[in-house]
Order: C-alpha cells, then structure tokens, then sequence
C-alpha cells in the first residue's frame, strides 16, 4: 500500500510537472512568434546611439530556455549526413575567430546596423547566427511547433508590411522598429520612375513561398490564394532583379518536382498572374519591369560599381585563398563615391554572398556557405520524399526547400556569406525536423 501511494505521488508529480511545462510554452506562443518575424524582419529597439535588434534580446533567451527545458530529455539521433551541418558552422566560427585573432578591429555600433557598422558588430553577427541555428535545433526537438500557425502569421504580416514599406516609399515615412534593408531606397513621388525599393522583395519572397507551404497540405487554406496577386505585385515593384528570377526559377523547379494535377494548376495560376502583370499595360509596373530586365550581357547587371567591387574580392582571394583577408578595413585611394563604397564592401562584404565569403574567409568560409545552402536544399528535399513526417512538418520543410533556392539565386548578388539569419534558422529547422521525425519512429 506505500509503495502505491508513492507511486501514485510521483505519477501525480510528472502529470504536474508536463501541465506546467504545457502552461509555460503556451506563454511562450506569443514571445516565439515575434521571434520567429524576428529572424525574417530586421526589427530593432532604438536604444541611443545604437539600435539593439530584436533577435538579440530573443535569441539568447530561448537558447537558455532549450537547456533548462531539455534537462532529463533525451531527443537526439545520430546521422553522419547532418555532421556535415555541424562541420560548417565550425568552419564559420573558427574562420570569425581567427579573422579576430589577425586582425583585432572596433566598430563605432556594438549592435548596430547601417552606417558606421563593422568591426566587432560583424562578429557579433556570426555570434548570434550561430547561436541561433543550436537554439533552433534544441527547440523544434523539444516543443511541438505549429508551423502552419506561424506561416500563416508571416504571410500576413509579409503582406502588411509590404505594403506599408510601399506607402512610406511615396509619401517619405518609415516603419517604426524595423529598419536594414527597409530603409533602403530613396523616396519615390509620382511621376515615378523605375528605382529599387528596399524591403519588398523581403516580403513579397516570404509571403509568396509561406503560402505555397500551407495550402500543399492543407485544401482548406486555398483561400490565401488570394493574396498571391497582391505580394507578386510588391515583388515587381521592388525592382529586385535576382529575387524575380529567384521566383521563377522556384516555380520552374516546383512544376518539374511535384507533377501532380494540383499542383500543375496552382503554378498555372501562379504563372498566369506573373503574364497578366506583364501584358497589363500600366506606366508603374512597365517602369519598374524596364529595371528587372535592363540585363545585358547575362546577369551581372551592368554595375560598374559592382564590378569593381567583385574584382577586389577575387585579387583578396587569390592572395588569401585559405582563410581569406578576414574583417578588416582595407585603404582606398581618395574620396571618389566609388572607392568609399568599393571599401565600405571589403570591410566584411557585401553584394554578392559567394564572391564575398571567399573573399572575406577564402575557400574554408566557402565551403560553410556551400554546405548550408545546397546542403540544405538537399536535406530538405530528402525530407519531403520520407514518409515519416507529419504533415505539419512537411509544410516547413517544404518552406525551407523553396526558400533555400531562392536564397541560392539571391546570394548571386546579395548579402556577404553571414549576415542572413534566415540561413541559419532555416538549417536548424531542417536539422531539428530531422532528429526529431526519425526519432520518433525508431
């Protein structure tokens, strides 16, 4: 009879100790998601001098919480092909750290963002992305996410926020707490004409491959079709060249992959969207087009700029093919527009991910870079072929799958290698998704 009555106590303590666990992460709901819009959308607190990103102050938080909460759990599958993942975000943090060692640099912003940031606020960077991609991992082991819930959340606010941006482009305002790539671009009055407006192409990508992922699994989400036109339409007005083809290349592989009648008919509506933009004679779509397909010669968008800039990164590379230069400022010759640029990009990189990695980290950063965007299509797409999966995480793998390609096309001309959270989160969804699918049915 005592030894029932302490069984049943302990029983009694574990239901306890699982109801309070339930109570805590459904608290957390709430602080998850805005961490989750964190990762997609620069939004920072201003803070004086310095602006302290949202991510920051999240990223930190949760990883702590993973490892109070993961005490006494045990979730954890061992797969050679996901050493891989590990092996590269060694590769980046021993690459930061002895960039750090040959070269000890400052930077005017701690946490800061736009001008004046280098130095350490680039370190911190490789920091808080790599610390992200283990907190992403222990945390979709360890609680059930609803990823159909946060899609659905980042598709609206992808389409609200574009939308916003795209006002305050005409009439010269800007969205409180986010800043970065939102802040980019001058302000635009009628009548228009053809420029890049920062920040739609963010939302548009992210609402646009958010809603792919929920209605492939999910009939009853087919009515967020009907926000496709409106976030195609914040792509084309963004001007962004490799992101546009980005989408239709994703298409052209989605339609190549995944041959069913559904299917087919989605991407028909999808591409049929995209010709009526095109054929629609309307002055600020056609404006706007004329900079999308102004590419002569390839896509190397006749920049000058950009040209210089890339041919710096190479002559970097070859005398620094292992390790790369490493974050250091670089002199310049003069106060001309075009070597204050050429220079601010040398200082960490910048405008074109795979060019810049080598140049900033040589053939080691490379091969981290490699590993975390093809190796990430790879192992997302081999999650979609296993029929292990619940359909909730077939929806955020798919997610990642279209994202990735994207992001493979972007980095053509886009970001410097490190500086994309969404890599890192990306990853360690994949990973975390992984360990826990298989695990669960060993």
């Amino acid at each position: 009879m005592e030894r029932l009555d302490k069984f049943n106590l302990i029983n009694n303590n574990n239901v306890l100790s699982k109801v309070h666990t339930k109570a805590i992460e459904g608290k957390l709901g709430f602080w998850f998601t805005l961490f989750f819009i964190s990762v997609f959308y620069p939004l920072e607190f201003p803070l004086g001098p310095i602006n302290l990103k949202f991510l920051y102050i999240f990223t930190p938080i949760f990883f702590i919480y993973t490892i109070i909460r993961g005490v006494g759990e045990k979730v954890n599958v061992s797969k050679p092909y996901l050493n891989f993942f590990y092996f590269a975000i060694f590769l980046l943090i021993f690459s930061a750290l002895f960039s750090f060692v040959r070269h000890p640099v400052g930077s005017e912003k701690l946490f800061g963002s736009g001008e004046g940031k280098g130095g350490i606020s680039l370190y911190a960077e490789i920091f808080i992305n790599s610390l992200l991609f283990f907190t992403v991992i222990r945390y979709v082991k360890l609680i059930n996410i609803e990823f159909y819930r946060l899609l659905k959340i980042l598709a609206l606010f992808s389409l609200l926020i574009g939308y916003l941006r795209l006002a305050g482009a005409f009439y010269g305002f800007d969205i409180p707490f986010v800043y970065g790539v939102f802040r980019y671009g001058e302000t635009s009055k009628f009548p228009f004409t053809p420029n890049r407006i920062g920040g739609l192409e963010q939302a548009a990508i992210y609402g646009i491959v958010s809603i792919i992922a929920i209605i492939i699994y999910n009939n009853r989400n087919l009515k967020y079709l009907i926000a496709l036109p409106l976030l195609i339409f914040l792509e084309i007005m963004s001007g962004g060249r490799t992101s546009f083809f980005g989408l239709l290349f994703v298409s052209v592989i989605y339609l190549v992959l995944f041959g069913n009648r559904k299917l087919k008919l989605f991407f028909v509506l999808f591409v049929s969207i995209l010709l009526l933009y095109l054929i629609v004679p309307q002055d600020l779509l056609s404006l706007q087009f004329s900079r999308i397909f102004s590419i002569k010669g390839g896509i190397r968008e006749q920049d000058y700029w950009r040209d210089t800039v890339y041919f710096f990164y190479l002559k970097n590379f070859f005398e620094n093919p292992i390790f790369g230069k490493g974050i250091r400022p670089l002199d310049y010759w003069g106060t001309d527009p075009l070597y204050e640029f050429v220079a601010s990009q040398l200082m960490g990189g910048g405008h074109g991910a795979y060019l810049s990695i080598l140049n900033t980290f040589g053939i080691i950063g490379f091969i981290y870079l490699f590993i975390f965007v093809f190796g990430g299509i790879l192992l997302a797409w081999k999650n979609l072929k296993l029929n292990i999966f619940t359909n909730n995480e077939r929806t955020i793998n798919l997610f990642c799958f279209l994202l990735l390609l994207i992001k493979s096309i972007i980095y053509y001309s886009g970001h410097n290698g490190y500086n994309d959270p969404t890599l890192f989160f990306l990853n360690g969804i994949l990973i975390g998704t992984t360990i826990k699918g298989v695990y669960k049915r060993k």
